[in-house]
């Protein structure tokens, strides 16, 4: 980071106890996820995504319909795009609020418990039925 002239605004953490996640969601503007298998998801993705966070993945597996058009989706496997789609955030603060946003109302809308549960209950309802 120091090479690039980055140390001041990426951290690098390593690993991150459960306990300390909430601070670092809480500090972090821009979520890159990077997914290099067919059937990857993320459940830090969902958790960035409902913190407000704007994310930036890669095209690959069922990300693309995780996140729908609440994050900015970038072609995989090319560090590149995804160092290109960090820097379109980190220069469009309007856009990156405006992602945060998207992403909270996808979660709230496809992910919370509330709307587990109820895809839960419609496949017990059907099992009844």
């Amino acid at each position: 980071m120091e090479r690039l002239g980055l140390e001041g605004c990426v951290k690098l953490p390593g690993g991150i106890s459960p306990r300390d996640c909430p601070e670092v969601w809480a500090a972090t503007e821009i979520a890159p996820h990077s997914f290099v298998y067919e059937f990857s998801t993320s459940i830090s993705l969902l958790e960035y995504m409902a913190m407000g966070r704007a994310c930036v993945v890669t095209d690959m597996g069922a990300v693309r319909e995780v996140v729908g058009d609440a994050a900015l989706v970038v072609e995989p496997e090319n560090a590149r795009a995804l160092a290109e789609g960090i820097n379109k955030l980190i220069e469009d603060k309007k856009r990156r609020e405006e992602l945060g946003r998207k992403a909270r109302k996808r979660v709230e809308e496809n992910y919370s418990i509330g709307k587990a549960v109820e895809k839960l209950e419609g496949v017990y309802r059907e099992l009844l039925a």
